[in-house]
């Protein structure tokens, strides 16, 4: 083998459906679904003139959620993400920082692994 070692795994995304109110994709019964909610807050430090995204993320399913704090930016053209896991308490307070105009973006996810 030449070169420096890689991944051998594989992810793929796909939008299977796009319509309000139609959230469940049919998948035969053998195959394990994961069903989870995205909750993505933009805060108010986000800057289109300086290229900045700061926002918190709220995912989790049945009333237990993961929590992350999330800043995009770019430095020399190069687009750089500082990502870190923020507790329950911390995501209370960056959520008095939200962006006045912006609204939150609510994603519903299914993950299935298809063969």
């Amino acid at each position: 083998m030449i070169g420096l070692p890689t991944s051998a795994t594989y992810h793929k995304k796909f939008l299977l459906v796009m319509l309000p109110k139609l959230y469940d994709v049919m998948t035969p019964k053998n195959i394990k679904k994961e069903v989870f909610t995205v909750e993505e807050t933009y805060l108010h430090k986000t800057s289109e003139k300086d290229q900045i995204e700061d926002f918190i993320t709220k995912v989790g399913k049945n009333d237990s959620f993961v929590y992350t704090h999330e800043v995009r930016l770019y430095k020399n053209g190069q687009r750089v993400v500082k990502k870190r896991q923020v507790s329950a308490r911390e995501y209370i307070e960056a959520m008095d920082q939200k962006k006045k105009n912006s609204k939150d973006i609510r994603k519903f996810r299914q993950c299935f692994i298809y063969e």
